[in-house]
């Protein structure tokens, strides 16, 4: 006969308990697991819920699904997607491109809600100027009409991440050896694949990269700067400005040409002398600045560019010795003096600052 004790009453007790609320948390624990792989099922791909450009309705949520809603009635338009993604405003086009819980992309009418190409590509771009691209048989782009029809049969290789889109008659086309190229809405080439950078689209201009060198096109694809330059970005889309880096200087120019200002300095800081003790500075002889990809030096008081923006970093290793490197602190560099003569070339860091110590460098100030 077992005998049980009032102390084994209380662990048996104890350990129903225990038992009891680990059973509790594992079922929470599961349900919170089961919610998340719901919401990544449902989840829109990096798309948000958009606003339709309808007066009255609107695009919204229902748990992890969207549908087109009537705001005055209250009626739904449209059945449950994924997600909906609307054509650009002032575009023209009122055709959106939706995606179904299997993942499948189809087209919809913005203002009625009924769908107008039922959901059977596997990859759809909105419509801009009234054509689309979807992704066809083995992984191919072609452009369809509103009605489904091509109008640009499927060739172009599909490369993740890359927005096919016309605007102005044109579409840029990425190739599988990351080059760009330029088709006319017939699916001829324009531009041969030849740039290996080209901007956001939906600017006024296009900033074109070709062998490290930068240029500028208009939307009607006419060369506004020639691809020769080292850096170009664009300031002002209504001014038509934009900013070209020769030679390590920064420039503000106007589409036509014109030098609105010679030299733009992007941000700037005093220059001490490593012998300097903090507290101890006595106002500050020269400036660091940097003028588009790079680090120069100019004169603090006159605002006048002694080295050019060339560099990753500049130090003043003497009181008029300059050591400016092309690799950040570590990195080969040139010693400069005080009125921007190169004193030697290609030197490391340790042989800049023995160079330092062992030369007379108190020089006069050219200004």
């Amino acid at each position: 006969m077992r005998v049980f004790t009032t102390t084994t009453r209380t662990l048996r007790i104890t350990w129903a308990i225990f038992c009891f609320i680990m059973f509790i948390y594992g079922v929470c624990a599961l349900t919170s697991l089961l919610a998340k792989g719901v919401r990544s099922l449902f989840a829109p791909e990096n798309a948000p819920v958009p606003i339709s450009y309808s007066i009255g309705k609107k695009y919204v949520r229902e748990g992890y699904m969207v549908r087109l809603v009537d705001l005055s009635s209250g009626r739904n338009l449209s059945p449950r997607f994924r997600w909906v993604v609307t054509p650009e405003k002032g575009s023209g086009d009122s055709i959106a491109v939706f995606c179904t819980r299997n993942g499948k992309r189809g087209y919809l009418d913005i203002n009625s809600g009924k769908t107008t190409l039922r959901a059977k590509y596997s990859k759809a771009f909105i419509f801009s100027d009234s054509l689309a691209a979807v992704v066809g048989k083995d992984r191919k782009v072609g452009f369809i009409r509103p009605d489904g029809t091509f109008a640009i049969e499927p060739q172009f290789p599909f490369i993740e991440g890359h927005d096919y889109v016309f605007k102005n008659g044109y579409c840029w086309i990425m190739t599988p050896e990351d080059l760009y190229g330029v088709i006319d809405k017939s699916g001829e080439w324009v531009l041969e694949p030849r740039f290996n950078y080209v901007s956001d689209y939906a600017t006024n201009a296009f900033v074109v990269g070709e062998n490290c060198k930068f240029g500028l096109l208009d939307q009607d694809l006419n060369w506004i700067y020639e691809p020769v330059h080292e850096d170009i970005r664009i300031a002002d889309e209504d001014k038509k400005t934009v900013f070209v880096t020769d030679g390590g200087i920064k420039k503000l120019m106007t589409y036509d040409g014109t030098v609105l200002e010679p030299f733009i300095v992007d941000s700037a800081g005093a220059l001490y002398p490593e012998t300097d003790s903090e507290g101890d500075f006595s106002p500050a002889r020269f400036n660091w600045f940097l003028s588009g990809e790079g680090m120069g030096v100019m004169d603090a008081l006159t605002g006048k560019m002694i080295i050019p923006p060339l560099y990753d970093d500049v130090e003043m290793i003497s009181e008029n010795l300059f050591f400016c490197s092309f690799d950040h602190y570590y990195g080969p560099g040139v010693i400069y003096d005080c009125n921007g003569n190169p004193l030697g070339e290609n030197l490391e860091r340790e042989a800049a600052e023995a160079f330092a110590k062992n030369t007379y460098n108190q020089l006069t100030i050219k200004r």
